[in-house]
């Protein structure tokens, strides 16, 4: 029984610590948004550490349905499981040590327990003699209609729609011994200038951090006509607007799918694979480029200058547009 007490305490803090690793699971998920997150050495590890658990969940379950990546999900519910089993065991055996001694105490729970399980002698009747119908438990039947009902309604706010990923390379160098009026200039001036030159492909929705942006578009189409265009202005721009030395260049990244669409919902509050996978696309693609799954441009026949990169970015081949400026 004095084991009992450690045991309890060891149990305890392996479950909060287990409950925290939920919470750093699903908030490592937003680290490649930030702009140059991966330059830190020690995010890099982090995204490492956690592509090696994501790979582990993948290789024991699927985790993929149709365009849906569930990998971290279940990853996330694991941890999650295995929080609550330590929990219980925490409980369950300081249930056992309490002060009022460990044998009443389990007796007196498991007589309550089967107190909890035994139905009643007799049920309540109504004054006319009938029994009265039980509205607090709703039948098999109805909780499959209403399962069925809520998947029409996910289904019909499912929408094919394209992303584009943009991010200025190198920003923070960029920045080094400027003054920071001029910074403040150009930054403001570059968003202006995409976001003037993407307005003309009528954007759904858009979200923009410090050096770059996540723009979604009704169609693949309108994305690489937004990023093409955007990278088409960009050496008017470096050469008539740009106050600091060095020059703006962009790398992007498109890609489409069909996802949950809620015309309310923010875009930073969207999560969906294909949003992922544009922004892979953005981050490893060259300097005033523009990356795209060379299975999508085939698919969706977009014909407007792509060729062949001889990379690979999340399994998908991808072809490349270069801008006036990468050549």
């Amino acid at each position: 029984m004095a084991l009992l007490k450690p045991l309890t305490f060891a149990l305890r803090a392996l479950s909060t610590l287990a409950f925290v690793a939920v919470g750093a699971v699903l908030l490592v998920a937003l680290l490649p948004l930030f702009s140059d997150a991966g330059s830190y050495p020690w995010v890099a590890q982090v995204l490492s550490f956690d592509a090696t658990l994501i790979d582990g969940v993948r290789s024991a379950v699927p985790t993929r349905l149709g365009a849906l990546e569930f990998g971290r999900a279940f990853l996330a519910l694991g941890v999650f499981f295995g929080a609550v089993v330590l929990d219980y065991g925490a409980y369950t055996l300081s249930a056992l040590t309490s002060k009022s001694g460990g044998r009443p105490k389990y007796a007196r729970w498991k007589k309550h327990a089967r107190k909890r399980k035994k139905p009643p002698a007799s049920a309540p009747t109504a004054p006319n003699g009938a029994q009265p119908k039980q509205t607090d438990k709703k039948s098999r039947e109805e909780l499959v209609r209403q399962m069925v009902e809520a998947k029409r309604e996910l289904d019909a706010m499912t929408k094919d729609v394209a992303f584009l990923a943009l991010d200025v390379v190198e920003s923070t160098n960029m920045k080094l011994g400027e003054d920071q009026a001029f910074v403040e200039h150009d930054f403001k001036a570059f968003k202006n200038m995409v976001d003037e030159v993407v307005a003309k492909e009528r954007p759904l929705k858009s979200a923009w951090t410090p050096d770059g942006a996540m723009i979604c578009f009704d169609s693949l189409d309108r994305a690489v006509r937004a990023a093409q265009a955007m990278l088409r202005q960009l050496p008017a721009f470096n050469s008539g607007t740009r106050m600091m030395q060095t020059p703006f260049r962009v790398r992007c990244g498109v890609n489409a799918g069909r996802v949950q669409y809620d015309a309310d919902t923010p875009m930073e509050a969207m999560s969906d694979n294909a949003i992922d996978i544009a922004g892979h696309m953005q981050k490893y693609a060259d300097p005033d480029t523009v990356f795209v799954a060379e299975d999508l441009i085939r698919r969706r026949k977009v014909k407007r200058g792509f060729t062949p990169a001889d990379t690979e970015v999340d399994g998908y081949s991808v072809s490349v547009w270069r801008g006036p400026s990468a050549r």
